[in-house]
């Protein structure tokens, strides 16, 4: 929950539009529960907007999506899994 929100919020901070996506769509509150009341097309609203953020010059933007994402570097594209990755 924390890494979805955070997400929605540094897009709303740093892309022009604001987000459509709920920052709390989730029963079972705390940071480090997993968002559950999303739908796929949610899912890839999302992705995509990890992507456009992923392309930002602004440092603090890198910054903050390399907290989210250890490893993360400026230019990265994020995917969900396949149906086959995802049963593996």
């Amino acid at each position: 929950q924390k890494i979805w929100k955070g997400v929605i919020d540094l897009a709303n901070a740093h892309l022009s539009g604001k987000s459509s996506l709920n920052t709390a769509p989730s029963n079972f509150k705390g940071e480090l529960n997993p968002v559950e009341q999303v739908s796929h097309n949610d899912v890839v609203a999302w992705t995509e907007t990890v992507n456009k953020l992923s392309t930002s010059s602004d440092p603090q933007v890198q910054k903050q999506l390399s907290d989210f994402f250890p490893g993360h570097k400026k230019g990265d594209v994020y995917r969900i899994p396949t149906e086959a990755e995802w049963e593996y």
